[in-house]
């Protein structure tokens, strides 16, 4: 319990300097919007590795047209996984996606080798972000 809360810890603390960093070219982020007309989704993972790490996504939703957003999607409470994943299928107009993504990357003694935060967005199904 002592080493997960140390491992919190260090990660509110990254994520809160997380600015000050460039991102890494090696974790990706990624948002498609009306895939198949009604998925919606943002997601932050490390590419090609694998590796897990601790981060967040959050997808907001916004229809075409409006200036309020719908809703926001966060990824849920799990935090330390190669991929984190908010999205869903429950939106039946036309959205802009737009999704807020930020990671602490950690050597296996814990060390930080990398963190920080990045936003895409889209309004259609951004297949070459595979």
């Amino acid at each position: 319990m002592k080493k997960e809360n140390s491992k919190l810890l260090a990660w509110s603390a990254a994520f809160l300097a997380c600015t000050s960093l460039p991102a890494a070219a090696d974790i990706g982020t990624l948002s498609r919007a009306n895939c198949l007309g009604f998925i919606n989704e943002s997601v932050t993972y490390d590419r090609p590795q694998l590796r897990d790490f601790y981060g967040a996504a959050v997808s907001d939703h916004q229809p075409l047209g409006e200036l309020i957003s719908r809703h926001m999607v966060r990824s849920p409470g799990q935090l330390f996984s190669w991929r984190h994943y908010a999205g869903d299928t429950n939106d039946s107009e036309v959205m802009k996606v737009t999704g807020h993504h930020s990671w602490s990357l950690m050597d296996e003694n814990f060390n930080l080798i990398d963190y920080g935060t990045r936003e895409t967005s889209t309004v259609d199904c951004s297949l070459t972000e595979w």
